[in-house]
């Protein structure tokens, strides 16, 4: 998605300086040896994906990034991924079932 804005007229770039310091930040944080990846939205925002390890050194170090505006902390579900019995029928009337299963 963002090649594809690149070649309208005038081209518009979502990312911003901030989103860069932040990727290069992180970067750095990983040369120390924290595991940090990130992926970024259609915008400009930055998601970082840490291990709960990792987290109070990707916090401090995001914090130390001068146009971070705030840090959300967020996580992943216990245990494996599941389908759920309950509303299986709508999905399979709607032929979504067939692709993802």
């Amino acid at each position: 998605m963002r090649c594809a804005r690149r070649p309208s007229r005038p081209p518009i770039f979502y990312w911003k300086p901030g989103t860069l310091r932040v990727l290069e930040a992180l970067r750095s944080l990983r040369g120390d040896g924290v595991e940090a990846w990130a992926t970024i939205d259609a915008g400009a925002h930055v998601h970082v994906i840490c291990p709960p390890r990792a987290e109070r050194d990707v916090v401090e170090c995001l914090k130390r990034v001068s146009d971070v505006r705030g840090v959300l902390l967020d996580g992943v579900g216990e245990g494996r991924a599941r389908l759920v019995r309950e509303g299986l029928s709508r999905l399979a009337e709607s032929s979504i079932l067939e692709r993802y299963v």
